[in-house]
């Protein structure tokens, strides 16, 4: 394409055509995690704040911030307080957190 600018003069005045460039930008693809799925089992001996599990996503689209991956964890009520995960993907149990192993519980 090429633009050009016109003034409301009698006759008007108008410059000369310049290039323009369109360029869409597209939110092509999901993302995905590599290497799934994850599985970790948890011990009483654990401690918090030491990763679990590093997840890796990726998106294949090129530019941002359609291909900037953020992390979030999906749970029961109780999850938020026991684990957490940063934008690196590790996974950690929360400082304070009691684990308890007695019980089965599935986190995704």
């Amino acid at each position: 394409y090429s633009i050009y600018a016109e003034d409301g003069g009698s006759p008007p005045k108008r410059s000369a055509n310049i290039p323009l460039t369109i360029t869409l930008l597209r939110n092509n693809f999901a993302p995905y995690f590599i290497n799934e799925p994850y599985t970790v089992d948890i011990t009483n001996s654990m401690t918090p704040l030491i990763s679990l599990v590093q997840v890796t996503a990726r998106d294949d689209d090129i530019n941002a911030p359609y291909n900037t991956i953020s992390y979030s964890l999906i749970g029961d009520d109780n999850a938020p307080m026991l684990f957490q995960i940063n934008q690196q993907g590790q996974i950690s149990i929360q400082s304070g957190a009691s684990v308890n192993t007695d019980s089965v519980t599935y986190y995704r």
